[in-house]
């Protein structure tokens, strides 16, 4: 008998590989949409739920652990409060896109997930089209509004938390300790959104489901189990917080709350026909009094996503579709191509058929909703540079009458007051993103030669013709962050702070950037050595290294694709082995 052993080292480096190309292939395409549409001003709700809430209370040092746990709307985002802090603090600024880079690391980590899940329950060509849906389900920009938010972890979180639970509790035993596991994840979940116990609920149908089907299984074992999953649900219906006037986003009546759940149902498209394999599922398994165990969790994934659509129907339904649901649709629609061959499994020509049936409408669905969020990001891409000029504006000036001036659709806060209160409290301007932030003011020191001061209004530059020399006296200390952050347009030129590595930029005929680390606390002069073609810059501003990474990465977002396409292929590879010898074994 040949020995399992290297076939499960085989499998498991397999698995490896795919969950961590799939991962890399998520993660490059959210940097390359950070780097292209990603915006450092932070969003409407972060003015209140971290500025007011949590960065200014921290300052002036009185903010106590119950903040974590106030209802944000009708959610309790504990974790997302906790991780945004933790950034902060770690980096010493309040910057988005380090929240963002951070998001779509978790993000990563879900698509890795899930592609390691469609390879446990499937093979051929069932899996391989599951973990390309996959891929287009997280690397398409249809669900911009959570990627280039730094306050939507919460998402992120809440499907993880939820893909978690029903992994641990669906495959376990009742009360055993992995079953024990699941329960302390559905727990944390409460954590993360309002529905974040639907994974309880649809963990407890599918309890239920198995009691109902196998009478073997209506012991003392599941119906504690399953009460104590109906406990979950029930704190969960008690936490949810109901907020003052937010009955007008709600669904108006049955009818738009059907409205809503057709549409998305039908996302990306084809009319509900992306939803059939579970309703079939259900409906043979119903009839035949018989679930296959390994269809069981993804009929929980299914479940908990229709349960979303159902419940994001009565709360928005008002509203509308937005971007920032879809990602919730991802579980179920992979559930949906996954069961497809158990479905099918007694007629394998029509199984091929409806496979590929199934990934040509969604193929094309995920192209149209691509186009269509391309003409949104054009649209938010352009609002949020009018939005920084008029912060950044007041943060240098101070002109409140002007900031009140402006339209409220040009400001990131409803109210110009509140947002004016905001920026002027002295424990948020030194935490302001590198964006937003005043810079510091260089003066030049008489060894300077050929630089002049060119325009300087709200935002210095300095500007050679030729060959030059600027050193300027030393650089004011500000907040005392270690990376100074210029604008450049020219050269090429080399940069160097006192005591510090040269750092040369080639010619840029557009504006682009360099960043310096300080050599040490405190002031200290720079110096720019200019060539032939001249170059002019801008006074620096601060960062911390936590905003230099964030913005270095998205800038290496095609290296982090290359990455993931090398690993992906390299798991198809030990896959095809795999197969192939397995192949042989089995002759």
């Amino acid at each position: 008998m040949p020995d399992p052993k290297p076939r499960e080292a085989h499998a498991r480096l397999t698995l490896g590989c795919l969950a961590t190309g799939m991962g890399l292939l998520c993660l490059g395409a959210k940097l390359d949409l950070i780097r292209r549409f990603g915006s450092a001003l932070p969003n409407i709700d972060q003015w209140y739920a971290e500025a007011r809430a949590l960065l200014i209370p921290l300052q002036e040092g009185h903010l106590k652990l119950k903040y974590f746990f106030v209802p944000h709307n009708e959610h309790r985002i504990v974790f997302t409060r906790l991780l945004n802090l933790g950034l902060a603090l770690a980096n010493r600024q309040w910057d988005p896109i380090l929240e963002m880079v951070v998001n779509a690391g978790i993000d990563a980590v879900l698509a890795g997930a899930l592609a390691a899940l469609a390879w446990s329950v499937a093979r051929g060509l069932a899996a391989a089209l599951a973990i390309a849906a996959i891929g287009l389900l997280f690397m398409a920009p249809t669900a911009w509004e959570n990627s280039l938010g730094g306050f939507q972890s919460q998402f992120y979180l809440m499907e993880g938390a939820a893909l978690a639970h029903l992994w641990l509790v669906i495959g376990a035993e009742p009360l055993s300790r992995r079953w024990w596991a699941g329960f302390a994840v559905g727990v944390l979940a409460f954590g993360t959104m309002a529905s974040g116990f639907f994974a309880a609920v649809a963990s407890l149908l599918v309890t239920l489901l198995r009691m109902a089907e196998e009478p073997a299984r209506r012991n003392r074992a599941n119906g504690l189990a399953a009460a104590l999953l109906l406990v979950l649900c029930l704190v969960g219906i008690k936490l949810l917080h109901r907020v003052p006037g937010a009955d007008a986003y709600r669904a108006a009546s049955v009818t738009e709350w059907a409205v809503f759940v057709a549409h998305a149902l039908d996302w990306p498209f084809a009319g509900w026909v992306l939803q059939l394999p579970l309703v079939a599922l259900i409906g043979r398994g119903l009839y035949a009094r018989r679930f296959e165990p390994a269809d069981l969790l993804l009929l929980a994934l299914g479940l908990w996503s229709w349960i979303q659509i159902a419940a994001q129907a009565f709360s928005r339904g008002h509203v509308g579709l937005l971007s920032r649901y879809t990602d919730l649709y991802a579980f179920g629609l992979v559930a949906n191509l996954l069961v497809l061959p158990s479905v099918l499994r007694s007629r394998p020509r029509l199984q091929l058929a409806a496979l590929a049936a199934w990934m040509i409408l969604f193929g094309w669905g995920m192209r149209l909703r691509s186009e269509g969020a391309g003409i949104q990001l054009d649209h938010y891409a352009g609002n949020q540079a009018v939005q920084i000029d008029h912060v950044r504006a007041y943060v240098l000036s101070g002109d409140r009458p002007a900031l009140l001036a402006v339209p409220a659709t040009e400001l990131p806060y409803p109210s110009a007051e509140r947002l004016a209160e905001v920026l002027d409290h002295p424990g948020i301007r030194p935490l302001l993103p590198p964006e937003l932030r005043a810079p510091l003011q260089l003066n030049a020191a008489p060894a300077t030669v050929g630089f002049m001061v060119y325009g300087r209004r709200v935002d210095p530059i300095w500007r050679s013709a030729g060959p030059a020399s600027f050193t300027s006296e030393p650089v004011p200390a500000g907040d005392n962050l270690p990376v100074l952050h210029f604008h450049f347009a020219g050269g090429p030129a080399a940069f160097r702070p006192a005591g510090g590595k040269e750092t040369r930029v080639r010619a840029s005929p557009v504006w682009a950037t360099v960043d310096l680390k300080r050599p040490r606390p405190g002031p200290a002069p720079l110096q720019v050595a200019s060539g032939q073609s001249g170059v002019v810059f801008s006074d620096p501003v601060e960062m911390g290294w936590g905003s230099w990474a964030a913005r270095h990465a998205c800038a290496d977002a095609s290296f982090v694709l290359a990455t993931g396409g090398a690993a992906l292929a390299a798991a198809a590879g030990l896959g095809l082995r795999w197969w192939r010898l397995s192949g042989r074994r089995a002759a």
